[in-house]
């Protein structure tokens, strides 16, 4: 049922590229969206790793006090 694009209307067409247009700024959206989430996983295991280095630390002091 998928047409040639020279068989298009003139307002078939614009739509076409209309949905081109807007597929590709979704698409981009959807990237963005990604690299923010993989972001905040790599803060994520940051602040575990410094927290588990801090209880770590903390855990030392303690058996040295005792």
């Amino acid at each position: 049922m998928c047409r040639d694009p020279a068989e298009l209307s003139s307002g078939e067409a614009k739509e076409l590229q209309q949905i081109k247009w807007h597929r590709k700024q979704l698409l981009e959206d959807i990237q963005k969206l990604k690299d923010e989430i993989a972001d905040v996983f790599a803060q994520i295991d940051c602040f575990e790793s410094t927290e588990e280095s801090r209880m770590a630390q903390k855990e030392k002091e303690m058996c040295i006090g005792r």
